[in-house]
């Protein structure tokens, strides 16, 4: 499976690095969010490099979409995001779940754990 990573270097919350693969279906793996100490690009380098780089700022159309979706939340223009291309085989049913609980709230509504945890059953 070959990866890709897509860095966005400027954004209202610093540096993000989206990881992909193209086959066989575009998919997200990962979107590493910068810490104060570590840039996204330097957490996505520490975890998916250790052999050899990944090829880097490879767009696609599914790519597109999903930075079109992260403009428009950061521009509060529309902020919908779709599940369609996340990798969620990486989550357990119990996380599965409560990620698509907080994906069906309605924007600007806060949730608590217990909250989430009722509404995942």
């Amino acid at each position: 499976m070959t990866l890709f990573k897509y860095i966005i270097h400027e954004s209202p919350i610093d540096e993000i690095t989206i990881i992909w693969r193209k086959k066989p279906q575009f998919q997200i793996e990962e979107i590493i969010l910068s810490k104060p100490d570590k840039s996204s690009s330097e957490i996505a380098k520490e975890k998916y490099e250790q052999e050899e780089p990944l090829a880097i700022n490879k767009k696609s159309k599914q790519l597109n979409n999903v930075l079109n979706e992260l403009r428009n939340y950061f521009n509060e223009k529309d902020p919908k995001f779709s599940l369609e291309y996340l990798n969620l085989d990486k989550c357990t049913p119990f996380q599965r779940k409560v990620l698509e609980a907080e994906f069906k709230t309605k924007r600007g509504t806060i949730n608590t754990y217990k909250d989430l945890a009722k509404a995942a059953g």
